[in-house]
């Protein structure tokens, strides 16, 4: 090997060396939290909905979100369908209502009932959480 190889080698060698202990020294500083290094804030959206539509034969409510928390509490509808593609899904309602739940990765908690209008709610990655008042 060449004098010159082994110089550029030395150099590279170091240079990694140093990237290692300052990348070790500032997650020791940041509690190994990757976050804290993101340069991106986000934006967390929330949609918190109270409402009720008498229980009608074409009453619905349809609430369609692609990202943020959706809550509602004592709404009510003939049918309700809602649908987030991140984010969880809670609220209680008024009536009893056939479940029909569905999430990718998230828990599931709604009251196991056969009666009462559709309720269909899917989410990719949230919690499913619903009550009856």
């Amino acid at each position: 090997m060449g004098k010159t190889t082994i110089i550029w080698l030395t150099i590279a060698g170091a240079l990694i060396t140093i990237g290692s202990i300052t990348f070790v020294i500032i997650m020791s500083i940041n509690g190994w939290d990757f976050h804290k290094l993101s340069m991106i804030k986000f934006e967390s959206n929330t949609y918190e909905i109270s409402v009720y539509l008498p229980e009608k034969e074409h009453s619905s409510l349809l609430i369609r979100a692609r990202t943020g928390d959706v809550k509602f509490n004592n709404s009510d509808a003939g049918e309700i369908y809602v649908s987030t593609s991140t984010d969880s899904i809670y609220g209680s309602l008024l009536s009893t209502k056939v479940f029909d739940v569905r999430s990718s990765t998230g828990d599931i908690n709604v009251p196991h009932s056969v009666m009462g209008g559709k309720c269909e709610i899917t989410t990719g990655t949230g919690d499913i959480r619903k009550t009856i008042v």
